[in-house]
């Protein structure tokens, strides 16, 4: 396995510009930086290098680096040298990239041996003011490492992942994502929770200690014989005010992210291949930056009913017989007959804490049907409904993975219901986490439901109606279509 890490890659570039007798600085961090040079806190010299972290993809045996390379000068401003600038800074993009492919020696760098860029990278134009007019171009690059993904290496000890993870639930996984932060020995402080926490320790009440790993949870799909987790898993570290550490920082949390995605793809969980990790530099208490890993794993699931915490219910044997509010009436049921669902409602998102019939604030957990679209499809009906499963968080948030767990195994229950029932659930349903303070702190997930009603629209059910419009004035339709509307409201 290759040694070079995202501070060498970024010293290579360095030394590109460095040795380049046509570039007279070179920069990298974030596009506000562009025109400051963070050692001298002056306008840089032109023509300028500059380099912009961009997405890291964890591929299979490789690591993909994306990189904005800005080749920049300055533009008189009457535009005379606008010409010159472009040609100029195109030249030496050409001549970056000739380097980084052709650098198989040490005098030319050796940068071949260790990662390769990928062919046909974009170089697009620009004209900006900033203090000063600048143009030339910005070149997009992948380069691609060799990467084994060995435990060997990792700085983590002591830790015990489950041998069968196709019987954990979504607490579990949670628990095992923090005992990799707990046993990583770069790693100072966990969290999770929804972003604005992510600088808050919900048991300390202060700033946590950094690098710190937090959890934020994204969209579950639930698809056929399997259900896909998503996770936005963020390393971050705080960086000096003069942005001196700003390579280290991105270094070390980028290594975190790859021990977190190493971690997980030795164990027995699935996680998919092509993750992709996204750079950040952001302003809280202290100016944070890292990397954001859009994490997804992969669980075999077999929707059993034998399993399911539902008693009694009893479904439609043909739902292509059944209306919209015999589908409501069976939703109703199922939450009725769940031994986890405390209430039910239906209607408008703003009536889910309120209970209609009480006019007080419900029960929790609580299961709310909010409509959406119908589409009415060749041959089919297609129902849209947002299924709100959602209980209440304690004030210390202490309670908040026990929540997410609990309300999407309801979800889960709910689902695989209608998809052991007459109902054409459809496959691949997203359900969407949440975080609300209502009158109290609700925290759940939406379902994303989609029901499919075979449908023939056949006009031979239709109620009577004296379809007789020829040389009718307006006002005779108008009392046409009264006639025809009364005869609907009957059906």
């Amino acid at each position: 396995m290759s040694i070079t890490n995202f501070k060498q890659i970024i010293q290579d570039l360095s030394g590109i510009a460095y040795y380049h007798p046509q570039i007279n600085s070179f920069g990298f961090g974030d596009v506000t930086q562009i025109t400051m040079d963070v050692e001298t806190k002056q306008e840089p010299e032109y023509p300028k290098m500059y380099v912009i972290p961009d997405t890291v993809l964890l591929n299979q045996n490789a690591l993909q680096y994306n990189f904005s390379i800005i080749i920049l000068d300055q533009v008189n401003a009457d535009l005379s040298n606008q010409s010159d600038v472009m040609s100029d800074t195109l030249e030496i993009v050409k001549d970056v990239f000739t380097i980084l492919y052709q650098s198989y020696t040490a005098s030319f760098g050796g940068f071949t041996n260790y990662y390769e860029p990928l062919w046909s990278p974009p170089a697009t134009p620009f004209l900006e003011r900033f203090e000063t007019i600048l143009g030339g171009w910005t070149l997009n690059v992948t380069l691609e490492q060799p990467f084994d993904y060995n435990t060997c290496v990792l700085p983590i000890t002591g830790l015990t992942l489950p041998v069968d993870v196709n019987v954990v639930n979504y607490k579990q996984i949670l628990s095992d994502l923090e005992q990799i932060a707990f046993h990583h020995q770069q790693v100072n402080s966990y969290g999770y929770g929804d972003i604005e926490q992510l600088t808050n320790d919900i048991v300390t009440e202060k700033e946590p200690d950094y690098p710190r790993v937090y959890t934020v949870p994204a969209v579950v799909t639930l698809a056929q014989n399997e259900l896909v987790y998503n996770f936005q898993i963020i390393v971050a570290d705080q960086l000096n005010s003069d942005l001196s550490n700003q390579r280290d920082v991105m270094n070390d949390t980028l290594e975190i992210v790859k021990d977190i995605f190493t971690v997980l793809y030795l164990s027995e969980y699935e996680s998919v291949w092509g993750a992709n990790v996204i750079p950040f530099l952001e302003n809280y208490e202290t100016t944070l930056a890292g990397w954001t890993l859009n994490l997804q794993i992969t669980q075999g699931f077999d929707y059993n009913k034998c399993v399911l915490p539902i008693t009694g219910l009893t479904m439609p044997t043909s739902v292509n017989l059944v209306n919209y509010k015999q589908i409501l009436s069976d939703l109703a049921q199922i939450a009725e007959h769940h031994q986890q669902v405390n209430s039910y409602g239906f209607g408008d998102i703003e009536q889910l804490t309120n209970d209609i019939v009480t006019e007080q604030e419900p029960e929790y957990p609580r299961m709310y049907t909010v409509p959406a679209d119908a589409v009415l499809a060749q041959n089919e009906m297609i129902y849209n409904f947002q299924i709100i499963v959602s209980d209440i968080i304690n004030a210390d948030l202490s309670n908040q993975s026990d929540v997410m767990s609990d309300t999407l195994e309801i979800i889960k229950d709910i689902f695989t219901v209608l998809y052991l029932s007459q109902y054409q659930s459809v496959w691949g349903a997203s359900v969407n986490p949440f975080l609300e303070s209502y009158e109290t702190t609700l925290g759940g997930w939406v379902l994303n439901l989609q029901i499919t009603q075979g449908f023939d629209y056949n006009r031979c059910d239709l109620p009577e109606l004296p379809f007789v419009t020829a040389n009718k004035k307006w006002y005779e339709l108008a009392e046409l279509w009264n006639e025809i509307s009364k005869k609907w409201s009957k059906v």
